[in-house]
């Protein structure tokens, strides 16, 4: 059951990828086993084009300030799924 907000940003959820990697020594086998982390991301979609995905954790009522963004590349995201209906 989809809730409804009442900020012009839609509330979504993004699962994407990120990159993971290792600051020590480590096997040379290892290091072939490793793998792209993927991610959860939940919040504001304040922006979306070609090159990225903007996310708020916290938005004003009056859309002038938001708080705890996340840029992602939009090569990175694997899925945007809304949450919640944007009320007008």
């Amino acid at each position: 059951m989809k809730t409804k907000t009442w900020c012009k940003a839609p509330l979504v959820e993004v699962i994407w990828h990120d990159a993971a990697g290792e600051t020590g020594w480590e096997s040379l086998h290892s290091a072939q086993q490793a793998d792209i982390i993927v991610c959860t991301t939940l919040g504001y979609l304040i922006k979306k084009d070609r090159r990225r995905v903007v996310i708020a954790s916290s938005i004003r009522e009056d859309i002038t300030r938001v708080e705890h963004t996340t840029t992602i590349p939009r090569t990175w995201v694997v899925k945007i799924t809304p949450l919640a209906e944007v009320v007008a």
